[in-house]
């Protein structure tokens, strides 16, 4: 949303916006002008909190000086204006509108909760409750008396305006600058009220403060000698903490016995470290023999399987030749099985010889070698546990010498600890000592600086209310308000209500924008002829023209124009265009293919040649056409609707063929279809047309329906000529 629609927004409802600040303004001055007067009464006091009590700036950190004077003030602000100093105040004025004779208020008992009219005997108890307060000293007891007489003070004083609220609203406490100085002021309707008000206000603060000072030294004395001695005790406890401890633990040079325990701890890891080593070498020499023993065992097995083997062979051997033997006598011709075994017999011999030859080799060798490998397996095995003993044994030492090394660390942390929190203690216990030597200096020379250093005066003017001022920020803030919450009521409004929101919302252009017309009071036949109209009508005249522009220069012929939703005066736009073109002397036929809701064939009975093309038309059946229409000069085709579609409709004849023939005849026909959301006849239509309209109500939102048949209507490419924006009203525009 740009800046310009901003200013738009607010330049079409100027006026409601300068209505709804003038009305502000006069409420806010009726109601600034019925305010009562009020009068400021007002006095100076110094605090003499910056130079009392031995303070000096270039004696102390700025920072920290600048912090305290600022807390001081803040503090004695606060105090001055707190319920217990407010409520003897509240009883003082209190006392005195009871026994005047001319009081500054008449209570007011009827805006008083649980509180009945009082009787004079009543307010006679509560008068000499308050008087003795004011003369004795249990004055110092800031609060209201309970009751008087069955009825609480505190009503009677709220009836009268003193009570705390009202005296905290009209009482006001500020550091002026950052000087020493305070002002004290007392705003009410009567000029005498607020400077008897602060008169006694400040006699009282200053009387009350000097009295609770007079002690104020020495108590703040005491307080430092009795933190003095209380640090002084956690001093020496923490001190007797550590004798004790460093007692119990044999502690007599931490640090020379951590160094002992430690150099032991290293000799005896190091030993740990040379036996380890030694173990490794026991280790991989005992692994080396158990792979030698494994690999003789392993060599004698291969050799007695080796002779088993060669014995299996020399049996088969010699089986085979006894059967080759067997034959001999058999056969007819023992030549070849003479060879044959004559060949076996050699085979016989070399198996002999090959298992003579294994049993010979190495086996007593092999026996010796095995028996010398377990001897020296078992004197490795001896070695290994007795360096693993030896091991375990220093192991078990360094593990006690790592607990005393432990111990002294704990030690060492605890001792640490305790002499902390002993430097700490000691730390503080100077302070404290300081502050001490500081409340005496104090206390020897203490005085009561606070003191009026302007009385009040009685005001003799009213205080300027700023009426023009308030008057005028009122007007301003209403009007600043009002307008961005038209401006949010506009950004969140969804409708199509101008050519900017169709742009914002959907980042579209209209190609023409058709502004809103009283069809009963503006016919076509007005609208075009030679009468100076109106600048509303007027702009409807130009809307049309434009489109008649654009679509004379798209060059197309056979215009359908359909619409998102029905009602969104598609007949009113086909109209007007048609009589438009009529006036530049252009040939337009009318042709009504809206099945669904055939408004524009209403107005087909009008004059003309001919009806080309009908569509089960009936001039009897056709309903009466208002006089805004007045087509006459032009040719209209209607339908007398239905429920079937356009392709169901148009199924039995040669659409194509007909709109080609009329083309000849015709500079434009404009064709009216159904509505794209509720109907497929618009889209059954599109593949007969050069181009398509889509008329968008500016009154109508666009719904995921409305959505979905823009993305169409976007798909037909070169096809769609664009939207038209209708019925926008006229103050929309610029």
């Amino acid at each position: 949303m740009d800046f310009q629609f901003f200013i738009d927004t607010l330049n079409r409802r100027k006026w409601l916006l300068i209505g709804v600040s003038l009305l502000a303004a006069i409420a806010t001055l009726l109601v600034m002008l019925q305010m009562p007067q009020k009068y400021r009464a007002n006095t100076q006091v110094s605090t003499g909190i910056i130079d009392y009590k031995g303070v000096r700036l270039e004696r102390e950190n700025p920072f920290v000086q600048k912090f305290q004077v600022e807390n001081a003030f803040s503090n004695l602000i606060t105090n001055m204006q707190g319920r217990a100093t407010l409520s003897k105040l509240s009883e003082l004025m209190l006392a005195h509108d009871l026994t005047s004779s001319t009081p500054f208020r008449e209570p007011d008992w009827e805006n008083v909760e649980n509180l009945k009219d009082p009787s004079m005997i009543d307010l006679e108890a509560a008068k000499r409750v308050l008087i003795s307060r004011m003369d004795s000293t249990h004055n110092q007891n800031s609060m209201h008396p309970a009751s008087s007489n069955g009825v609480r003070i505190s009503k009677i004083a709220e009836a009268y305006g003193y009570d705390f609220d009202n005296l905290r609203k009209e009482l006001m406490v500020s550091r002026i600058g950052d000087t020493d100085y305070l002002d004290i002021s007392f705003v009410t309707k009567d000029p005498e009220l607020s400077y008897f008000m602060v008169t006694k206000y400040v006699e009282m603060f200053i009387n009350d403060f000097k009295t609770d000072q007079s002690s104020e030294e020495l108590k703040e004395l005491s307080f430092y000698t009795d933190r003095v001695m209380a640090k002084k005790a956690e001093i020496d406890s923490i001190q007797a903490e550590i004798d004790q401890y460093k007692g119990a633990k044999s502690v007599v040079d931490l640090d020379e016995q951590q160094r002992a325990v430690v150099g032991q701890l290293r000799d005896i890891e190091q030993s740990i470290e040379e036996r380890r080593r030694e173990i490794r070498g026991y280790e991989n020499a005992l692994a080396e023999i158990k792979a030698e023993r494994t690999t003789a065992g392993s060599g004698k097995a291969k050799r007695s399987a080796a002779i088993a083997t060669a014995n299996a062979r020399l049996d088969r051997t010699k089986k085979e030749l006894q059967v080759l033997l067997s034959k001999v006598d058999r056969v007819d011709n023992p030549g070849p099985v003479e060879e044959l075994i004559a060949k076996k017999r050699e085979e016989l011999q070399a198996r002999t010889e090959r298992v003579a030859s294994l049993k010979r080799n190495g086996e007593a060798k092999i026996e010796d070698r095995i028996v010398d490998l377990e001897q020296q397996e078992l004197e490795a095995e001896i070695e290994l546990q007795s360096a693993r003993k030896a091991v375990a044994s220093m192991e078990r030492e360094a593990g006690r010498l790592r607990g005393r090394t432990s111990g002294l660390v704990n030690d060492e942390a605890f001792l640490s600890q305790l002499s902390t929190a002993l430097a700490i203690q000691s730390t503080e216990y100077n302070k404290l000592l300081e502050k001490k030597d500081a409340a005496e200096v104090i206390f020897s020379r203490s005085e009561h600086p606070m003191t009026v250093v302007e009385p009040a005066e009685v005001p003799e003017k009213h205080e300027s209310r700023q009426i023009p001022l308030v008057t005028m920020f009122s007007a301003v803030a209403t009007g600043t308000m009002f307008a961005l919450g038209l401006f949010l009521v506009t950004l969140l409004d969804n409708k199509l209500r101008s050519p900017d929101q169709l742009r914002t919302l959907f980042k579209k252009d209209a190609i023409a924008t058709v502004t809103r017309i009283n069809t009963k009071k503006f016919s076509l036949l007005r609208l075009f002829g030679n009468e100076a109209l109106p600048k509303a009508p007027q702009r409807w005249i130009e809307g049309i023209r434009s489109l008649r522009y654009s679509v004379e220069q798209s060059g197309k012929k056979i215009i359908q124009v359909t619409s998102l939703d029905a009602q969104a005066g598609k007949s009113t736009v086909v109209a007007g265009l048609a009589k438009s073109f009529a006036r530049a002397n252009e040939r337009v036929l009318l042709l009504d293919l809206n099945f669904k809701n055939n408004t524009l064939s209403a107005y087909s009975n009008v004059d003309a040649h001919a009806h080309p093309f009908e569509l089960n038309y009936d001039p009897s059946k056709m309903p009466s056409a208002s006089a805004w229409f007045e087509l006459d000069g032009m040719d209209i085709v209607g339908n007398m609707g239905g429920f079937r579609s356009l392709a169901e409709v148009l199924s039995t004849s040669d659409f194509h063929s007909k709109l080609n023939l009329l083309v000849e005849d015709y500079d434009h026909i404009l064709i009216e279809s159904a509505a794209l959301n509720l109907y497929a006849d618009s889209r059954e239509l599109a593949a007969y047309v050069d181009s398509i309209l889509c008329v968008l109500d500016a009154d109508s939102k666009v719904d995921a329906a409305g959505r979905e048949s823009m993305a169409w209507l976007e798909a037909q490419g070169p096809r769609f000529a664009g939207y038209v924006l209708n019925r926008v009203e006229h103050k929309m525009l610029k």
